[in-house]
């Protein structure tokens, strides 16, 4: 499940800048939805080691989007990146509850929830991060950029 978020990781990498692969917005989510759709289905320990692996493999990617924060705080930095990574266990464990109990499949619910959480974590908690989203790449497109420009970044 680590080796899925990270390839979740770097695949996000590659859609920001430098590298600018906006295509690769839509496929970076898909190695956290597999892993919550093989969650385990018994145990909350079980639950929440998929939850802590998630984490810990986008920690890289933030460590990269956040080096700045390096400069300002270093303590802060490393928060900042454990509190964003742990966006991606949230949203691993959010899914395989979904799929499970609401008899959803993961690949549907999944967008809804990615975006739900973005919104969450770019509009209300710590009155918002909004840097770094997943829509954010997609301005790349122009017919995805002007749709953004409607529904906003989370809705893209």
């Amino acid at each position: 499940m680590c080796a899925a978020s990270a390839v979740s990781s770097l695949l996000t990498l590659l859609a920001f800048p430098p590298v600018g692969w906006w295509v690769l917005a839509f496929v970076a989510p898909m190695p956290l939805l597999w892993a919550a759709s093989r969650m385990p289905a018994a145990g909350r320990r079980a639950r929440l080691g998929v939850a802590v692996a998630a984490t810990l493999g986008m920690v890289p990617m933030w460590a990269w989007q956040q080096q700045w924060v390096f400069g300002v705080s270093a303590l802060g930095a490393v928060l900042l990146v454990i509190y964003l990574a742990m966006y991606a266990g949230l949203f691993v464990l959010l899914a395989s509850w979904v799929g499970s109990r609401l008899r959803c499949p993961v690949w549907v619910a999944g967008p809804v929830l990615l975006a739900g959480l973005e919104w969450f974590r770019g509009v209300v908690m710590f009155d918002g991060y909004p840097w770094l989203m997943a829509g954010h790449p997609l301005i790349e497109s122009a017919a995805l950029s002007r749709a953004g420009a409607v529904v906003g970044a989370s809705g893209v």
